[in-house]
C-alpha cells in the first residue's frame, strides 16, 4: 500500500512545537536562575541533548520532557503550551 504524503504543514507544526520547548525551558531556567549545565544535570540528560533541542535540532521524546518537567515542577503540558510572555 502506497504511503500517503505528509501533509506540508506537519513540518511547521514539529517547528512550533520545538521552538515552545526551548522558548519554555529558558523561561523556566531563568526563573530559576539555572543555567542549562544545572537542568541536564538536574534532569539527568546529556548537556548536548538539552541543547539539540534549544537549538530546535531535535523532537524531545515524551520520557525526556517529563525529566525536564520534573525538574522544573510543572507538568509536561507546561513544556509545549505557548509560551507566556516575559516581563523585559
Amino acid at each position: 500500500m502506497p504511503r500517503k504524503p505528509i501533509p506540508p504543514d506537519t513540518f511547521d507544526t514539529v517547528l512550533r512545537l520545538r521552538r515552545r520547548v526551548r522558548d519554555n525551558i529558558r523561561v523556566l531556567a531563568e526563573q530559576r536562575g539555572w543555567s542549562m549545565q544545572m537542568v541536564a544535570d538536574l534532569a539527568g540528560v546529556s548537556r548536548s541533548q538539552l541543547f539539540n533541542v534549544l537549538g530546535c535540532r531535535a523532537s524531545p521524546r515524551l520520557d525526556w520532557l517529563a525529566k525536564v518537567a520534573a525538574v522544573f515542577e510543572v507538568d509536561v503540558r507546561r513544556l509545549l503550551d505557548p509560551c507566556e510572555p516575559r516581563g523585559d
